[in-house]
């Protein structure tokens, strides 16, 4: 089909399109991605979509057409823009996103078929490491051409899909500075090279002062040019600032490019969202995530280092989506996971053999197995968790990409210039940070990730916090290193696994480490000792985070509890096993909404070849700190009013529990007594007490007299103020009879139901 006759078809379906879109109460101000979505990546049929849409699937995907228009807002020219996909998704009445737009900008080394550039800047740099071409971006992030080119081109996109309210615009998958999180010396082109020194100017505020920490002598600002890894690695004086710096920049001029192209996004349409997928390891390649989480509205992080926990503990409100891969148990128990992690939606990746539906349109073993645990978070659950907020945490854990730049440098200058050689850095490492983190959610604590950023600007001075860790990190700022001095004066803990502050932020070795007069004594396990009213303790340092019930794991959670203890953290409630004993194999999550606390378990995963006992439910008992009344959210059941329960833990799906100090409210629905199919009538939804600030999500099924509820027949309410309205459009083939409309609180189970007679005239 040509483009012309493709447009005219897709204009002609627009009004069709949106008024046949999927109904969508409104939001709460501020929170657009207010419920959980299961995105289908491949294409398919009008026919196959509505059975992924039984399975709880919830939307697909257009690639965008990257053709480079001029600005332009003439609709005949922009429907050039809409990909093929779009008509089956406006037959089956689902929504998408808008894929890899601005991918070539991006991701330029890691497109499929573009891969051969990166190698061929490797096999360049192998015959001469000196020339500069080795070392320049093509397309550079700072390039005016370029950013002036994607931005209109976003524009472009944005404008010819508007009306079809995609679910988000992602600017690029997998996008990096140079192949995912490689470590390369990209990008000294001259645009970059302008940018930086810009930065380095608003930085230091004066050339003796930047001359002063790089050891240079540079006469002015135009001459000032970074050091290359191979020449930082020869430096014996431990002074990286120059290398340092220069991979700081590049991590700005990435974050800063993504935020144009996001910028581009919201300037089309104030309501649509801008994303990045395939996202890597905290470390290189662009990802400091203190620079990245507010750089986009939705992203699609691989779970890897501990980046998930990052970005949803910089930029709560940030839609982390996640992709599913695999079937099985393993992939259930993820899915769950990442929604107790924060977050808000599946990608699917299901080629041909590994599909959701047959040819047919029925489901597939992978479609059937996936069914009951997308249908459950998908009625209300996934949105129960998105719109409940974590617990206030009072550990906190640094996360410092400048701790981590300098120990990369460290551990990579005695083997000289493998790391040219070495392809992805560490791609799926543990970060210091995600190690602490999986301790600390074991012992059945919660914990705040903060930057060197939040610390500086006092966010240990609130009154909660009782314990900072430092994992790894060795290189700090004064104004950092004043703020944990200032915590420990007031009688905070803080606990490192090795000196902390050797190097300052710029990777320049100290004379004396910044916090030697808190910690005076030398590393050793379970270490601690008085400094004001407060105290500093080292704790067994790590590794790697495998099985919590043996080796340095158990040790590490043993010392970390008992300095914790002494930190007087408080336990929100305790888990035992049958003997009594503290049960370290249960990750552990609290949120609140309103006055009731959510408290999530779920077990770590089984280890390949664990015997079978491993993947049979395991008993444990919860303590709470007084006596409440307690519902079981998955099973829609009240446990009654207690401080104690005994439950079985499932080896691969979580636990989820609503703790209330007074009974929860019952829901209520009210509806016409009889409505003519083909018409609309309005539903009434309310509870029989006030919200107390609860974010109420109810599910709404409106059930026929057959008794098959179909996709469009069921959806989720978000009503914060305990009380809506909702319209109930019946189309004109609806079944004629009494109709039950079923709500349910999500939180509680409870549920309320009405009786609508619908006519055929």
């Amino acid at each position: 089909m040509g483009y012309v006759l493709f447009a005219l078809l897709l204009l002609a379906a627009e009004s069709r399109a949106i008024s046949a879109a999927p109904s969508m109460p409104a939001p709460p101000s501020g929170n657009s991605w207010w419920d959980y979505q299961i995105i289908m990546w491949q294409a398919h049929t009008p026919e196959q979509n509505a059975a992924l849409k039984q399975l709880g699937i919830t939307g697909g995907k257009v690639i965008a057409s990257r053709i480079d228009l001029p600005a332009s807002s003439d609709p005949s020219v922009l429907a050039q823009l809409i990909g093929n996909q779009a008509p089956a998704l406006i037959a089956s009445r689902m929504r998408w996103y808008v894929d890899n737009i601005a991918t070539d900008f991006y991701s330029p080394y890691h497109m499929q078929g573009a891969k051969a550039a990166f190698r061929a800047v490797r096999a360049l740099y192998d015959q001469n490491p000196n020339d500069p071409a080795v070392f320049m971006r093509h397309p550079g992030l700072s390039d005016k051409d370029w950013l002036e080119r994607i931005h209109t081109r976003l524009i472009n996109q944005v404008q010819a899909y508007r009306n079809y309210r995609p679910l988000f615009y992602n600017l690029g998958d997998e996008p990096g500075i140079a192949e995912l999180s490689t470590a390369w010396d990209f990008d000294i082109s001259d645009s970059s090279l302008q940018g930086m020194r810009d930065w380095l100017r608003e930085r230091y505020g004066s050339l003796v002062a930047l001359n002063a920490q790089w050891g240079t002598d540079f006469a002015d600002w135009n001459a000032v040019v970074p050091q290359t890894t191979d020449q930082a690695m020869r430096r014996t004086d431990g002074n990286f600032s120059s290398w340092a710096d220069f991979k700081d920049w590049m991590n700005v001029a990435f974050a800063r490019a993504i935020r144009m192209g996001t910028d581009a996004v919201h300037s089309a349409d104030p309501d649509a969202l801008a994303a990045i997928t395939g996202t890597q390891t905290p470390g290189w390649g662009g990802y400091d995530y203190t620079l990245l989480a507010n750089a986009v509205d939705v992203i699609e992080p691989y779970d890897i280092g501990g980046n998930v926990d990052i970005v949803h503990a910089l930029n709560p409100g940030l839609a982390i989506v996640t992709t599913s891969f695999r079937d099985g148990p393993a992939e259930a128990h993820r899915v769950w996971r990442e929604l107790l992690h924060g977050n808000r939606g599946l990608i699917l990746w299901a080629p041909r053999d590994h599909d959701f539906v047959r040819d047919d349109g029925t489901p597939s073993a992978r479609g059937r197995e996936a069914a009951p645990y997308f249908g459950e978070i998908r009625a209300g659950l996934g949105a129960l968790m998105i719109n409940s907020r974590p617990a206030p945490a009072e550990v906190a854990v640094l996360y410092s990409p400048a701790s981590m730049r300098t120990q990369w440098m460290l551990d990579w200058q005695p083997k000289g210039d493998a790391w040219a050689k070495n392809g992805m850095n560490s791609g799926h490492a543990e970060t210091g940070a995600d190690i602490a983190g999986k301790l600390i959610v074991h012992l059945g604590l919660q914990h705040q990730i903060v930057s060197a950023a939040m610390l500086a600007q006092g966010v240990l001075q609130q009154d909660r916090w009782r314990a900072l860790i430092l994992p790894d990190a060795i290189a700090l700022s004064p104004q950092e290193a004043a703020e944990i001095r200032r915590f420990v004066e007031r009688g905070g803990t803080v606990i490192a696994d090795r000196e902390p502050g050797l190097y300052d932020e710029h990777s320049r070795r100290l004379d004396k480490p910044l916090l030697a007069d808190i910690f005076k004594a030398p590393p050793a396990a379970g270490l601690s000792f008085p400094f004001g009213k407060g105290k500093a303790a080292y704790m067994v340092p790590q590794t790697g985070y495998d099985d919590p019930a043996a080796g340095s794991d158990a040790r590490s959670l043993r010392d970390l509890r008992q300095l914790l203890i002494g930190a007087k953290v408080q336990w929100p409630f305790t888990l035992a096993d049958s003997a009594g004993r503290p049960v370290d194999d249960v990750e552990t999550h609290v949120f609140q909404n309103g006055k009731s606390t959510i408290i999530a378990l779920q077990r770590d995963l089984p280890a390949p070849g664990a015997p079978d006992t491993a993947r049979s439910a395991r008993i444990v008992t919860l303590s709470l700190p007084h006596s409440s009344f307690v519902y079981d959210v998955r099973t829609k059941q009240a446990l009654g009013n207690t401080d104690r329960l005994s439950l079985a833990l499932d080896a691969y799906e979580p636990t989820i529990l609503a703790i209330a100090n007074a009974p929860l409210p019952l829901p209520s629905v009210t509806a016409a007594q009889r409505v003519r199919r083909g018409e609309t009538t309005e539903l009434h939804i309310g509870f029989d007490a006030p919200p107390d600030g609860a974010m109420h999500v109810v599910h709404l099924d409106a059930v026929p007299p057959s008794g098959r509820i179909v996709a469009e027949d069921s959806e989720n309410l978000l009503i914060p103020d305990g009380a809506a309205s909702k319209p109930l459009r019946l189309p004109a083939s609806a079944e004629t009879g009494s109709w039950k409309i079923r709500v349910t609180d999500v939180l509680s189970g409870q549920m309320a139901t009405a009786t609508l007679q619908v006519t055929a005239n």
